[in-house]
């Protein structure tokens, strides 16, 4: 239990009168409201002593005890980020003690709480957070999760369109049905996340790859209302600069529909509804992807350099396979004298080891 405040001189000598005047122990503790331990303690001092008064010690005793210190941590911990001046006035108001700012901060400080100034941090865009998360420099910590969300959408997709084709063509065709707007509502989701995902350079490559073999519903793929809203994630596929993400739109076998076929402005194909501008894109990424294979094949050097750099990189290089050497057949094929030389000086120091043994 914590110790109270000392009684003063004035407050003694009250006890000190009422035991002269013949009262009890008991009955001076239930007046003056103050323990019998304590009424005890102050007339056995005046007995033994003659007197009662505080005496004077080094230092002066705590300002706050130890409820004032648990009422202070409590209104810190309210509001850590509050001013000190309103820290304390709010500890004023509840623990009833008036303290000054030096009192308050230094209490503070024992208990751990420090006034500290947040770090400088520059203002971050939202294109610049994606770009630090997902950029092409990036590499996700869950790859599982971008497969997961691929798979539930190509899914979920497949079962909308399976469940409008077991459906009445009555209810297929009428605006007003409740279902059809469920519909729309739910391929405009699932469109939206593939759209999402697309803006994701680390993202764009594997789901480019999973894409390519066109997993959707063949009612879907046929389906202006799905392959309309869904060339924002070709556009983004078409743009990328790497040559492992836009060579996906190309079907994987020759058999097989791509998504260079789906968009092609053919007079038979329903899908295509800008007049071949998304095709357009794709036809100059797949001319430029062939010029590059083209000049690489050529020996021009690498794809992407100029003819005096892919010479400068030829200058010096030996025709036919190259070979490591080892040290000896280096020497004997470069200097043979050399070789020769240190053949002799071998057959020397031998013939003089033999005249004089050890």
């Amino acid at each position: 239990m914590p110790r109270s405040s000392e009684l003063s001189d004035f407050e003694k000598g009250i006890i000190i009168g009422y035991h002269k005047c013949g009262r009890s122990l008991r009955d001076i503790s239930r007046v003056l409201k103050y323990p019998k331990s304590t009424v005890a303690y102050v007339i056995k001092k005046w007995k033994v002593s003659g007197d009662c008064r505080n005496v004077p010690r080094v230092g002066r005793p705590t300002k706050l005890g130890d409820r004032d210190r648990r009422v202070l941590t409590r209104e810190i911990r309210k509001n850590r980020t509050q001013p000190m001046a309103l820290i304390r006035e709010e500890f004023q108001q509840a623990s009833g003690s008036i303290v000054s700012m030096n009192t308050i901060r230094k209490e503070a400080h024992l208990h751990g709480f420090h006034g500290r100034a947040a770090a400088h941090k520059p203002l971050i865009t939202k294109s610049n957070r994606a770009v630090r998360m997902h950029g092409m420099g990036c590499k996700c910590p869950h790859p599982r999760v971008l497969q997961n969300i691929v798979n539930i959408c190509v899914a979920a997709i497949y079962s909308i369109f399976e469940s409008r084709k077991t459906t009445n063509a009555e209810e297929r065709t009428s605006v007003e049905s409740s279902s059809y707007i469920e519909w729309e509502t739910k391929v405009d989701c699932f469109i939206n996340l593939f759209v999402l995902i697309c803006h994701f350079d680390d993202w764009r490559a594997s789901m480019a790859e999973m894409l390519q073999p066109i997993p959707f519903h063949e009612d879907a793929i046929s389906c202006r209302r799905f392959m309309s809203p869904f060339k924002e994630v070709v556009r983004r596929i078409v743009i990328d600069s790497r040559c492992n993400v836009h060579q996906t739109l190309i079907s994987v076998r020759e058999q097989k529909v791509g998504w260079f076929n789906l968009y092609s402005p053919a007079p038979e194909n329903l899908v295509c509804d800008d007049d071949g501008d998304l095709w357009s894109v794709m036809l100059k990424a797949a001319v430029m992807l062939l010029q590059e294979a083209q000049v690489f094949a050529d020996g021009g050097g690498v794809p992407g350099t100029t003819d005096a750099e892919s010479a400068e990189e030829r200058r010096g290089v030996p025709e036919g396979p190259v070979r490591f050497v080892g040290v000896q057949s280096y020497r004997r094929q470069r200097h043979p004298v050399a070789d020769h030389h240190h053949t002799a000086k071998h057959q020397q120091w031998k013939k003089k080891a033999l005249r004089h043994p050890v």
